[in-house]
């Protein structure tokens, strides 16, 4: 195949339609021959399946780019959800830490009490037995006495002594001296 000067076929173009006598008319049909249409309807072809091409790779790289894109937001998804365990697990932590300090007072108060009592420094008046000696009480869960991480004892007091209430004990407090 021969090359084709555009430049000199588009300029005998235009010559040819602006003359109204034929006579550059008949240069442009000179220049374009049988062989010169089929290379350019060759050219406009491969063209053609060019762009068609360009297309197919234009799409596939679309789909891909969403599927990046599905990926990438899945991650950023189980990212989040990982965070937020993460955060639960430390307030959780420092709930336990906070639960273990109010129960190491507590435990420390109560040991002061029983320690008082085997020394018999304050007299307890005797708790009379009731008629079943045996009872089982269902005492309430210390962890569900925790407001923003501070244990209420008079909530807990009061709940305990419903539970033995309840159960068929008696409850007697006695108000004590602290020396």
């Amino acid at each position: 195949m021969s090359k084709i000067d555009y430049q000199a076929l588009r300029e005998a173009a235009e010559q040819a339609i602006h003359d109204d006598w034929g006579y550059d008319a008949d240069i442009f049909h000179e220049q374009v021959t049988p062989s010169v249409v089929l290379v350019l309807l060759d050219e406009n072809e491969r063209m053609c399946c060019n762009l068609i091409a360009r297309n197919g790779e234009i799409e596939g790289l679309r789909r891909r780019a969403a599927e990046l894109e599905k990926i990438a937001t899945d991650y950023a998804l189980k990212f989040q959800k990982a965070q937020d365990a993460l955060k639960y697990a430390v307030l959780m932590r420092n709930k336990a830490l906070s639960f273990e300090e109010a129960m190491q007072c507590t435990k420390e108060k109560y040991e002061g009490v029983i320690k008082k009592l085997a020394k018999n420094e304050h007299p307890v008046s005797p708790i009379p037995k009731p008629e079943n000696d045996k009872f089982t009480v269902s005492i309430p869960d210390p962890k569900e006495y925790f407001i923003n991480g501070v244990f209420q004892p008079l909530r807990y007091e009061r709940d305990v002594e419903q539970a033995i209430i309840k159960a068929g004990g008696k409850v007697s407090w006695q108000e004590t001296e602290d020396n």
